[in-house]
């Protein structure tokens, strides 16, 4: 082999070399543009994720607070209800109470007293009874 053909021979090797290293150089560049555009769609990814908790978590509460003032309104209205059903429970109370007191006045008064009294009483009392 002579001397021009391993020059030729070595030109080619080194041509074949610079090839591969320019393909491998390209592979690089891919690599790093790749790994770039990784990190950049992770990014967005994890803001779009946060996103969408962070708008689903404001719903949430928005909800929940509708929901526990909803709670206490209904709570308010039944003790509304009843304290106003109390109320009438101790006045219907107070007038059986006094009712009470006159009629057992008017047993020790006497009986001849009574009747009239009785008649009022039963008609008071029939007034509870349909309440």
């Amino acid at each position: 082999m002579d001397a021009s053909t391993r020059n030729l021979r070595h030109v080619r090797l080194i041509e074949d070399i610079r090839r591969r290293i320019d393909r491998v150089m390209d592979a690089i560049h891919r690599v790093t543009t790749t790994k770039g555009q990784m990190r950049d769609g992770v990014t967005e990814m994890k803001c779009e994720i946060h996103s969408g908790v962070s708008s689903q978590l404001s719903a949430i509460c928005d909800r929940e607070a509708w929901l526990l003032d909803q709670v206490d309104r209904q709570c308010q209205l039944k003790v509304d209800a009843l304290t106003t059903q109390g109320d009438s429970l101790q006045q219907s109370l107070g007038q059986l109470r006094g009712l009470l007191e006159v009629s057992e006045g008017h047993l020790e008064a006497g009986a001849d007293h009574t009747e009239g009294v009785d008649s009022h009483i039963g008609h008071i009392l029939e007034r509870f009874v349909s309440n």
